[in-house]
């Protein structure tokens, strides 16, 4: 095996059919040669770890879905990922945003779940309320699966990739299904409706207020 991306085709392969149980664990014995771990994917002796993301593509390629992947891969970790919305977005600015529809947001979660063994969840952009409900209507199908919430509501460039009116459901929905939630200084304000922090000790008083909301 050359490389990572090797053994992600022979999986996909073993997954379509084209590779033989009796084939397979010669397969599994090269993964295994290759890259000296233990694999947690596919079968009891071969696993990888596997994370979903939960967020919005960036065609500029620096945030969301594409940073996601290309971090899990970064760490040698296989990443599944579920799409909540399209911004059509560049280094500069945000030029426009399509929301996925609920539905396929939660449809998307549901066809992972039933074939992916998930081991942590990492959350970003949402948009609409809507689309929060949804995704906390996935999580069910993930039982015991660490959840890192990242609060998104404005991109770098400064525009906004959160509906105003879905704060609420943000706070109330998912942050009590979360085991990490990463807010920066401005979210972390919006979250708990106050003026942003101006020191440490604010920080930690926040951070408190954000914890009894309901994040492990």
């Amino acid at each position: 095996l050359g490389s990572g991306s090797d053994a992600w085709k022979y999986w996909d392969e073993r997954r379509a059919g084209k590779i033989s149980d009796k084939d397979w664990v010669d397969v599994e014995a090269g993964i295994a040669r290759s890259y000296g771990t233990c694999m947690t994917m596919g079968t009891a002796s071969t696993m990888t770890a596997i994370a979903l993301t939960i967020a919005g593509s960036d065609s500029g390629g620096g945030a969301g879905i594409q940073a996601d992947l290309k971090t899990f891969s970064a760490l040698q970790v296989y990443g599944a990922s579920v799409i909540t919305a399209l911004t059509a977005q560049n280094t500069v600015r945000v030029e426009a945003v399509h929301v996925v529809p609920p539905d396929f947001v939660l449809a998307q979660m549901r066809a992972v779940a039933s074939d992916l063994e998930v081991d942590a969840i990492k959350i970003g952009m949402l948009a609409t309320g809507p689309v929060i409900e949804a995704v906390a209507e996935g999580l069910k199908d993930y039982p015991g699966v660490p959840v890192v919430l990242d609060p998104v509501m404005i991109a770098a460039s400064g525009d906004p990739l959160l509906d105003p009116d879905a704060v609420d459901a943000l706070r109330s929905v998912l942050i009590p299904l979360a085991t990490l939630i990463t807010p920066n200084l401005a979210e972390a304000a919006a979250l708990l409706a106050c003026s942003p922090a101006r020191n440490e000790y604010e920080m930690a008083m926040q951070a408190w207020q954000l914890k009894d909301a309901g994040a492990k």
